[in-house]
C-alpha cells in the first residue's frame, strides 16, 4: 500500500470486510468505489427483478448504495459483507414493491370512489360528444354557459365559483345542477337517435 495515503487500487484485491474497516477508519468516502465496483451490477439486477423498469432499477440501485454507505458502521461481521448487503438490497426493494402496490391500490380505490361520487348528471354530461357540446352551449343562457365552462373547462372549484359569483356554495351547486340538466335535456331533444 502506497505510503500513508490509501487508494482504491490498494484495496482492489482486499476482502470486503477489510475494505469496510478501511473506509470507516480513514473516513475516506472515495474508498467506497471498491464496494460500488464490486456490487453495483448485482444490486441493479436485484432491483430490476423487483421493478421491471430500468430507470426505476437505476434509482433503486443508487438508493441502496447510499443506504449501504450510510449503514457501514452497523456492519457487525455476523455474516459476510455480501450477505449483509443483499439483505439491505432485498429489504429496500421489498419496501419499494409494497409502496408501489399500496399506491396502486389507493389510486384504484380513489377512482372507484370518484366514479361513485359523480352524479348521473355529471356522467351524462361527460358522455356528450365534443362536437355537439359547442352547439348545446350556445343554446344556454350566458350565465349557464359561463358556470359550466368555468367548472368543467377551467376546473374552478365550488369555493372559488362561490367567491367569483358572490353566492354561497349551495346556490352555486344548484346553478351548476340546473345548467347540467338543461344541457343534458337539450342534447336528448336535439340529438336523440331515431330508432325507427
Amino acid at each position: 500500500m502506497s505510503g500513508n495515503v490509501l487508494t482504491v487500487l490498494d484495496l482492489k484485491n482486499v476482502p470486503d470486510e477489510i475494505v469496510v474497516e478501511k473506509i470507516l477508519s480513514t473516513r475516506n468516502s472515495k474508498l467506497f468505489e471498491v464496494i460500488y465496483d464490486r456490487y453495483a451490477d448485482r444490486i441493479y439486477n436485484k432491483c430490476i427483478s423487483f421493478s421491471h423498469d430500468p430507470t426505476i432499477a437505476e434509482d433503486l440501485t443508487h438508493e441502496v448504495l447510499v443506504k449501504i454507505y450510510m449503514k457501514l458502521a452497523t456492519f457487525n461481521h455476523k455474516s459476510s459483507f455480501s450477505t449483509w448487503m443483499y439483505s439491505i438490497t432485498y429489504n429496500h426493494c421489498a419496501d419499494f414493491y409494497k409502496r408501489q402496490t399500496r399506491q396502486r391500490e389507493e389510486k384504484e380505490s380513489l377512482t372507484v370512489e370518484l366514479r361513485e361520487l359523480a352524479s348521473p348528471s355529471d356522467e351524462e354530461l361527460f358522455e356528450i360528444k365534443i362536437n355537439r357540446l359547442s352547439t348545446l352551449l350556445n343554446k344556454l343562457e350566458p350565465e349557464e354557459r359561463m358556470i359550466l365552462l368555468m367548472k368543467y373547462r377551467d376546473d374552478v372549484s365550488i369555493k372559488e365559483l362561490s367567491r367569483i359569483l358572490e353566492l354561497n356554495d349551495s346556490a352555486v351547486k344548484m346553478r351548476l345542477s340546473r345548467a347540467r340538466q338543461k344541457i343534458i335535456d337539450l342534447n336528448k331533444a336535439l340529438f336523440s337517435e331515431n330508432i325507427y
